[in-house]
């Protein structure tokens, strides 16, 4: 297993900034930032929906 993060800044201040133990195992490198994308991509529509 890897390590995913990722950090989301608004108007240069990091909102985000998590590193975590990723649960699936990832076939190549082009898999593990695919699903590493998908992590962030989550949060980032959590985040705009409660700022909205």
């Amino acid at each position: 297993q890897s390590m995913c993060g990722y950090i989301i800044m608004l108007y240069g201040v990091q909102l985000v900034w998590p590193s975590k133990r990723q649960t699936l195992v990832a076939t190549s490198t082009a898999h593990e930032e695919l699903m590493s994308i998908a992590y962030a991509v989550r949060e980032s529509v959590w985040l705009k929906c409660t700022m909205e």
